[in-house]
């Protein structure tokens, strides 16, 4: 099971559609008109390109960055997705076979992660929650480990934050200033 996920930005609402379609709708607030913005699972390809057509595998989050661009957790492959003007691109995750572990200032892109949860900081940075991990990722790809040591548990109150055990999934929203 998966929760789904919906963000709204003024008069417009973005949904994540569950199995077996996994798409993106734009809803207009306004008029309550659903539009197709990406998908269907039913599509025939799972790298960058059109939107339309992109086989997503299990959606969960979706976010709205402060430029308008919809952001997209996949947990099926453990990707993040970034919709802009028509065009479906992964930011960070990979499917690549041994694709290695992230580490501080690995490219978002070239390592494999765990997609439980996403949010969008004010500074359009991705904040990415796996099990045990929390990570940044900044608007130019780089990824930091902002929390939990990779291990799962309660271990590290009022420790650095690096050093913590996590044991579960967390998405939260930053405080907007």
């Amino acid at each position: 099971y998966d929760r789904g996920g919906v963000a709204a930005s003024g008069s417009t609402m973005y949904v994540t559609a569950s199995g077996p379609a996994w798409a993106i709708y734009r809803v207009d607030l306004t008029t309550g008109a659903a539009t197709l913005v990406a998908g269907p699972r039913d599509g025939d390809r799972t790298t960058d390109g059109p939107a339309l057509g992109t086989a997503f595998n299990i959606l969960s989050d979706v976010e709205i960055a402060s430029n308008g661009d919809v952001l997209v957790s996949e947990r099926g492959t453990r990707r993040v997705w970034r919709i802009s003007g028509g065009t479906a691109t992964v930011v960070a995750g990979t499917t690549t076979p041994g694709a290695p572990p992230p580490t501080n200032h690995s490219v978002a892109t070239s390592v494999s992660i765990g997609v439980d949860g996403l949010s969008v900081a004010p500074d359009d940075s991705m904040l990415i929650t796996d099990t045990a991990r929390v990570y940044r990722v900044d608007p130019t790809g780089d990824l930091t480990i902002v929390a939990g040591d990779g291990s799962t548990g309660s271990a590290g109150d009022g420790g650095p934050a690096v050093a913590a055990q996590l044991n579960r999934e967390f998405p939260w929203d930053p405080p907007t200033q």
